[in-house]
């Protein structure tokens, strides 16, 4: 028997838009891979919506990583973030600490990112 993310999908991606504000994320990767073969820097541009949020203490097992002006960005899937991406939301550039998708199965809902400013 398996469980239907999808829905919980469908709520995520109805609650966010409604609430939140247009972002863009953007990752730089150099990786090799058969898209890239000669392993130039590629910028890739992913765009959603996400909620700002303050840090609250304690942040998990993360606790240590947090610093002052730190800030939590929930934000849909189709942002696709890694870490060192930036995401830009209300004019302001943030750099992703760390992506922290909230991922039950194979499927990411959302993420609940630790970000700071860039």
């Amino acid at each position: 028997m398996s469980f239907d993310y999808g829905a919980i999908l469908s709520v995520v991606n109805d609650l966010l838009p409604q609430f939140g504000v247009d972002c863009t994320a953007v990752t730089t990767t150099n990786d090799y891979s058969p898209s890239n073969p000669t392993g130039e820097t590629v910028e890739v541009v992913t765009h959603g919506k996400g909620v700002m949020d303050e840090i609250k203490a304690p942040f998990g097992e993360y606790a240590n990583t947090v610093e002052s002006g730190d800030m939590l960005l929930i934000c849909t899937p189709s942002l696709k973030l890694k870490t060192g991406s930036v995401a830009t939301i209300d004019g302001q550039d943030w750099l992703v600490v760390d992506p922290r998708p909230i991922k039950p199965a194979n499927l990411v809902l959302a993420y609940q990112a630790h970000v700071r400013k860039a």
